[in-house]
């Protein structure tokens, strides 16, 4: 959820020179940057033709990628953020996909063995030292994240493991605190780490100079400048690219300037304005990530006249959400489908359809709700987000059209967090919901839910409870899909926000970079990347 309004923050506040650039670079100076991060020469064959276009004959596979926000070290428990830097270097026991799919990673396979024991059985492989890699690494890795001791970022994210068991070199069992569904997926969140190895160097070593599983391994690490990584030949995954150059450059521009000199071949956290622009230029690519989660707004249902489910629907008719994503997001995104999870979630109910705009009707269930000439409300917002104030404008012109006279009330983000968790929000809110861990409607479903986490829950539904309810304990996932679908269906008809807007991470890549795939969490992942002929 905050990590939305962090995200944006990120691209649409910075600024930065070229002098950030060659900083960013470890302090090369011009000559030495323009060497190391120069565009790779393509080869032709002695004596022959020039292969053609879209293939690789002869074009070095080197990826060099600008990226915004590098992770602080190289030891995944340091933080909470994805970062394409670990899905290169280190596997967890299972891999989810941009579209919500959950893929054997260093588990080949796992089946429930009673409502509370996962069983994952290990495919055989080695770390990128040449050690073999067994259940001992996972066992180890899990009591590692869990013991308060090490405070790992990540371990919220397998609270509720109880214990991890070997059971013989290629078998672990995961028991949990209760049913969970979702142990295979949480999984994918805990890249499993070498043992033997760091018993022997220690963690701080480790973070500088890891080993892993994953498809590639550090060559090269300047902490707070680049990374390159190279083929882990000990690995069960097989890369295209023979080279991958992660370059800290933090500036937006920066990293756009890059690109368009050829020192980057990929920039992240590109803003709406710059990918539009790049859209229209044959050399690049935009690469349009869809979001796990949508720029909503709740709306207080405890109160009158909100407690009046007409009332929440008129809201909803009252907004022309496509021509704010036309117009104010510039087409990056989609609208919302009268559901609080987008299409990539697990958990979406593809029958459902968003709420048209339609200010007549929204007047018309006003009337009926006895509010013929509207009321007084408030509409909240983080101040460090550009989209909140800008959807915010947006929806207090088109709710004064139907009588609904509201107040902006920007607040700076310290404040909008207290609110989500403390309570004291506007009766009209921007929650900026997000699936991210792990691409399920479970994490934005739980605050809905008569045990929100923060104990205060923000609407009731006795339909939605029931089939929220089911899908928490049942492990068979059509089954759990289903109770899911039932309780997107209750929320649709009986609304605890104004369905707005999904939204988008953004990429530019150069034209000869093919298979870069944007995913909702914003890590990359390099394994089917190549470069072709351009």
């Amino acid at each position: 959820m905050e990590s939305g309004s962090d995200y944006w923050t990120v691209f649409w506040q910075r600024r930065a020179s070229r002098r950030g650039f060659l900083r960013a670079a470890g302090g090369l100076g011009a000559a030495g940057l323009l060497a190391a991060c120069a565009p790779s020469q393509q080869t032709t064959p002695a004596g022959g033709a020039a292969p053609a276009p879209g293939t690789t004959e002869g074009v070095p596979q080197v990826l060099k990628h600008g990226i915004a926000n590098p992770p602080v070290t190289l030891d995944p428990n340091g933080t909470a953020l994805s970062s394409s830097y670990f899905y290169a270097l280190y596997d967890a026991l299972t891999r989810v996909d941009h579209a919500a799919k959950i893929h054997p990673g260093l588990a080949e396979s796992w089946r429930p063995v009673s409502e509370t024991v996962w069983e994952f059985k290990l495919r055989t492989t080695k770390w990128s030292d040449g050690s073999p890699f067994t259940a001992d690494d996972v066992k180890w890795t899990y009591e590692y994240v869990l013991d308060p001791g090490n405070k790992s970022a990540i371990a919220s994210r397998i609270s509720n493991v109880e214990s991890v068991s070997a059971v013989d070199p290629q078998t672990v069992r995961i028991a949990t605190k209760g049913p969970d569904p979702l142990m295979p997926a949480r999984a994918f969140f805990i890249p499993i780490l070498p043992k033997a190895y760091i018993g022997r160097v220690g963690i701080q070593e480790f973070s500088l100079k890891p080993i892993g599983t994953g498809a590639f391994k550090i060559q090269e690490y300047r902490q707070g400048s680049r990374a390159v990584l190279v083929p882990n030949d000990q690995s069960w995954r097989k890369p295209k690219l023979q080279e991958v150059w992660l370059l800290e450059l933090p500036e937006a521009s920066t990293r756009l300037a890059a690109l368009r000199t050829g020192e980057v071949d990929a920039a992240d956290f590109i803003s709406r304005q710059d990918a539009q622009r790049m859209q229209s230029d044959p050399a690049f690519n935009v690469v349009i990530g869809e979001g796990a989660g949508s720029y909503n707004f709740d709306v207080e249902f405890f109160t009158p006249p909100y407690n009046d489910k007409r009332v929440r629907i008129a809201l909803n008719h009252a907004i022309d959400k496509e021509a704010i994503l036309k117009n104010l997001l510039l087409g990056f995104g989609r609208v919302m489908d009268g559901q609080l999870i987008p299409r990539n979630v697990f958990g979406y109910n593809p029958n459902l359809k968003p709420f048209e705009y339609d200010p007549r009707k929204a007047r018309e269930l006003l009337a009926a709700a006895g509010l013929p000439n509207g009321f007084d409300t408030a509409i909240e917002f983080s101040t460090t987000t550009a989209e909140a104030r800008l959807i915010a404008e947006a929806m207090f012109q088109y709710l004064g059209d139907i009588g609904v006279r509201a107040e902006l009330r920007p607040v700076e983000v310290g404040v909008w967090r207290q609110h989500i968790y403390e309570g004291g929000r506007s009766p009209i809110f921007w929650n900026p919901w997000s699936a991210q861990a792990p691409l399920d409607a479970e994490f934005i479903y739980s605050w809905y839910g008569a045990d929100s986490f923060n104990n205060k829950p923000y609407w009731k539904n006795d339909a939605f409870e029931a089939a929220y309810s089911r899908s928490r304990r049942e492990l068979d996932p059509q089954r759990r899909l289903t109770y899911l679908q039932e309780a997107a269906a209750a929320m649709r008809e009986d609304p605890p926000c104004i369905f707005m807007i999904q939204g988008v991470s953004l990429w530019v890549t150069a034209k000869k970079v093919q298979n870069f795939i944007g995913t909702a969490s914003g890590y990359i992942w390099y394994d089917d990347i190549q470069i072709v002929r351009a």
